[in-house]
């Protein structure tokens, strides 16, 4: 006999639990202490099961058996309705997070993996444009509503006004941010995947550098003639000597600098691979470096390279370029960066030094972990040697007499 309101109204709790059955399965469960809930009793898989349909009186006689329908629908269909209940819970939930976790937290999420891995200098400046541009524009907008033409409407206005290299980097940091997204569930597409060709190529221009012999001495005596601020002076002297990055000279600090080995150790912060790295010191550059500690050193925590303004902060990174520019030395002639390019040209011509330790003094890391290990074990004095040779074949050029 199927149950009715009335007496589902009339029943009253007892000592032990009380079912009040209905019909196909149905039945309405009251506990001692009033409690009462629908449950729905089947089978599937050959097992007897129960599933909860809602508590009464929220669900009345006629909602419970409208539910309990739908579950035998979806038996009908060989499904499992407690099975079919907690996936859709499960996708209500992903719905809920995806809705709440904004471009801005997904990327801060991101961020504080990331950002670690990179050289300080390329983590400023990552950390700018997500600061400026992409949390501005799309920090509170949910990633999952986040479509293809939204990124490019961050981008796009830098390309138009000739800034090609930020608009690529804007549209790398967001492919980054969505495939964080999307590797942790919260989109079903990284929608920044197809966007590569959407900007127009970057045109890669070698940076210039000077290899011919004659303009390189002149360079070289130009610079021991530069008169202005010490920092500056000593920076562009000693830069060439080392054919390392100028900014992991420019930040360099007397605690680096062990004299009993001639050696100089860069923290890995600053390198562009992010490991730790030996550099051996020529004659020339112990040298120069005693000469600078007079006017830099008195603490390990001092930089070599002061600031004009405050001995506890640095020279910019645009000091030395412009002490170049202010000899007469152009843009398109000379840059910092330059001489690892002179460096490397004029080491390999020589011919008496294996590419492969030319390499690794310009700290480019091989591809090969095995080949790497060994040649970090094997390189060292090899590096030294040419280090010193670089050194002397620079005071060669630096010396020798223009007019000839």
């Amino acid at each position: 006999m199927s149950l009715t309101d009335a007496a589902i109204r009339a029943a009253k709790p007892g000592d032990k639990t009380i079912k009040l059955f209905d019909s196909l399965g149905l039945y309405l469960e009251i506990s001692p202490n009033g409690g009462r809930w629908w449950r729905l009793k089947y089978r599937h898989a050959n097992k007897e099961r129960r599933i909860s349909l809602g508590v009464y009186p929220t669900i009345g006689l006629r909602e419970a058996r409208k539910r309990r329908d739908e579950a035998k629908e979806l038996l009908a269909q060989g499904i499992d309705p407690s099975a079919h209940r907690q996936a859709e819970k499960e996708a209500v939930k992903r719905q809920q997070e995806a809705a709440e976790q904004t471009f801005k937290a997904v990327a801060l999420q991101w961020w504080a993996s990331y950002g670690p891995t990179l050289a300080d200098r390329t983590r400023d400046r990552t950390q700018r444009y997500l600061d400026q541009d992409l949390l501005p524009a799309l920090g509170d907008k949910p990633v999952a509503s986040i479509m293809p033409a939204d990124l490019l409407a961050v981008a796009a206005p830098a390309e138009k006004r000739g800034a090609s290299n930020t608009a690529h980097k804007l549209m790398s940091i967001s492919s980054h941010v969505m495939r964080h997204a999307y590797l942790r569930g919260l989109i079903p597409i990284n929608v920044a995947a197809g966007l590569r060709g959407a900007l127009r190529p970057l045109k890669h221009t070698p940076r210039p550098a000077i290899i011919e012999k004659i303009e390189l001495g002149r360079l070289l005596r130009d610079i021991w003639a530069y008169e202005g601020h010490p920092s500056v002076q000593w920076y562009l002297r000693i830069l060439p000597y080392l054919a390392t990055r100028p900014g992991e000279l420019r930040l360099a600090r007397w605690c680096e600098f062990d004299f009993s080995e001639n050696m100089w150790r860069v923290p890995a912060g600053r390198m562009k691979m992010r490991r730790a790295w030996n550099v051996p010191l020529a004659g020339q550059m112990v040298k120069m470096l005693r000469e600078l500690e007079k006017f830099s050193g008195g603490s390990d925590d001092n930089y070599l390279f002061p600031s004009v303004r405050s001995r506890s902060a640095v020279i910019t990174d645009v000091a030395g370029l412009a002490a170049l520019r202010s000899l007469g030395w152009e843009q398109k002639t000379v840059c910092l960066h330059g001489w690892r390019s002179t460096f490397s040209t004029l080491a390999n011509e020589s011919g008496q030094w294996r590419p492969d330790v030319v390499e690794s003094c310009l700290a480019h890391a091989d591809r090969d972990s095995v080949r790497r290990v060994y040649n970090r074990a094997t390189f060292w004095e090899e590096r030294r040697a040419l280090m010193q040779w670089w050194a002397d074949h620079l005071d060669a050029l630096k010396e020798a007499d223009p007019t000839n």
